[in-house]
C-alpha cells in the first residue's frame, strides 16, 4: 500500500558482517539487485498502523509484472514519512 515506507535492514545477526544502511536511493537498488533469486528482509514503516514489521522479499523478474520487487518505489520530498501529528 502507498502507506508503506521501507526504512532499513535489519540488524545483522552475525556481529562480523557490517550493517547494511541505506543512505541512498541507488544503495537499495543496488542491495536488490545483489539478491535477485534469494531473499532480502526489509524493515518496513506502516503510517497506518504507526509500526514497524519485518517484510521478507525475494526479487525476481519471473513474477508477472514490472522490475524485480513486485512493488513501486518512490522517493524523494513526495514521498517522506508522514508526520503523525500534523493535521
Amino acid at each position: 500500500p502507498i502507506t508503506d515506507y521501507i526504512v532499513g535492514l535489519p540488524p545483522s545477526p552475525n556481529e562480523d558482517d557490517p550493517d547494511l544502511v541505506l543512505r541512498e536511493r541507488d544503495s537499495l537498488f543496488e542491495l536488490v539487485e545483489s539478491r535477485i533469486g534469494s531473499s532480502i528482509t526489509l524493515v518496513v514503516y506502516s503510517s497506518v498502523m504507526d509500526s514497524l514489521r519485518l517484510v521478507e522479499l525475494a526479487p525476481r523478474f519471473d513474477w508477472g509484472g514490472p522490475g524485480c520487487m513486485g512493488c513501486d518505489i518512490g522517493f524523494g520530498p513526495l514521498h517522506q514519512i508522514p508526520n503523525p501529528n500534523a493535521e
